[in-house]
C-alpha cells in the first residue's frame, strides 16, 4: 500500500511541475537571443526592456500594425534607440519609447551611446 501511495505522489508532483507555472509577463514571449535559456529564436513580443548595456529581447518578430515598446529598467545608465531610417527616442535614463510598425519589413536600432547595444524588428503578416 505505501508503495501504491509514493508512486502516486510523484505523479501527481510530476504533473505538477510539468504544467508550469502563471505569470504576468508579456504575452507570446518566446525565446530570443538576450533571454537566459533563450534558444535564439527572435521572441515575439512587442515589450523590450533596455538596461545594462542591452535590448532585451534583441530581436523580436511582430506583425503589422504593432506599437512595440522599449522600457527603460532604470540601471541609471542613458541609452537611446534610433533606427536606420532615422526615427530615434531621446537620450533617456528611465521611462519609455513607443514606435508603431504598420508595414511588413525588418527594422534595425541600436543605442547610439553604446557601441554593439543592437536590436532588430521583424513585421511580417502572420
Amino acid at each position: 500500500m505505501r508503495t501504491k501511495l509514493s508512486s502516486m505522489w510523484i505523479l501527481v508532483i510530476a504533473g505538477a511541475v510539468s504544467c508550469g507555472g502563471g505569470g504576468d509577463g508579456p504575452t507570446g514571449t518566446t525565446g530570443g537571443n538576450n533571454n537566459p535559456g533563450g534558444n535564439n529564436n527572435p521572441a515575439t513580443t512587442n515589450a523590450i526592456t533596455v538596461r545594462n548595456n542591452l535590448f532585451d529581447p534583441a530581436s523580436t518578430t511582430v506583425t503589422p500594425g504593432t506599437t512595440v515598446t522599449w522600457t527603460w529598467a532604470g540601471d541609471a545608465t542613458t541609452h537611446n534607440v534610433v533606427f536606420s531610417d532615422g526615427q530615434r527616442s531621446q537620450d533617456l535614463s528611465s521611462g519609455t519609447y513607443a514606435r508603431q510598425f504598420p508595414t511588413a519589413g525588418t527594422f534595425s536600432y541600436s543605442c547610439t551611446l553604446h557601441a554593439g547595444m543592437n536590436g532588430t524588428i521583424t513585421v511580417r503578416t502572420p
